[in-house]
């Protein structure tokens, strides 16, 4: 007589990545992006300040192609402060040079922070708010020095970058620099005093 046949449940699938492209190539970009924002937060802390201006003023982003073989370009590079090469220099004067200066620090940890959130598949409302205000407090903080320097020549172009500079030859004009200075710290108190109501 024939044994019945019993119904063995089959073993649940475990979750991950295998059996799913897509999940893996999510991971694999998110690990890509983490990447990328340590190097550019590395370059950023690494930044060499105007003795890697000078050099970079004759490199361009090709010359990194170039590099292997020409003993010029070999010179120019050895003699740069970044401690990540020429593309470190590069991205370290783009963040610091033309942004908003050393506050430009918050762009690669916020692409840290969004990677992490979005690998975890946590809530985003939390990191949406801390995005907006990091910007916010970093855009102000930036057009503040970058106004002060009117006043105190000691402040170097690296503590507000381009725009801080842009921003503050702005307000200079339409106020003047005691008016900007006093408009750009009300609206950085207003903004903290908004945060802390949230």
């Amino acid at each position: 007589m024939a044994e019945p046949v019993r119904n063995i449940p089959k073993a649940p699938q475990r979750k991950g990545t295998q059996g799913d492209p897509g999940g893996r190539n999510r991971i694999l970009a998110y690990s890509a992006g983490i990447l990328f924002g340590l190097f550019c937060l590395l370059s950023i802390v690494l930044y060499g300040g105007a003795s890697d201006e000078v050099i970079l003023d004759d490199l361009s982003l090709l010359d990194a192609f170039r590099l292997p073989f020409d003993d010029q370009i070999k010179l120019l590079v050895a003699d740069l402060d970044n401690g990540l090469g020429l593309f470190g220099a590069f991205t370290a004067h783009f963040f610091v040079d033309l942004t908003i200066g050393y506050f430009s620090l918050i762009f690669p940890l916020l692409m840290l922070m969004w990677c992490i959130v979005l690998l975890a598949g946590t809530e985003r409302e939390k990191p949406v708010l801390a995005t907006n205000y990091t910007l916010l407090f970093s855009f102000l903080f930036a057009a503040s020095l970058g106004t002060l320097r009117y006043s105190v020549e000691s402040v170097g172009k690296e503590w507000y970058g381009l725009v801080g500079a842009f921003t503050a030859e702005i307000l200079v004009s339409l106020l003047g620099a005691i008016g900007a200075l006093i408009l750009l710290i009300v609206a950085i108190a207003a903004a903290a005093v908004y945060l802390l109501n949230v």
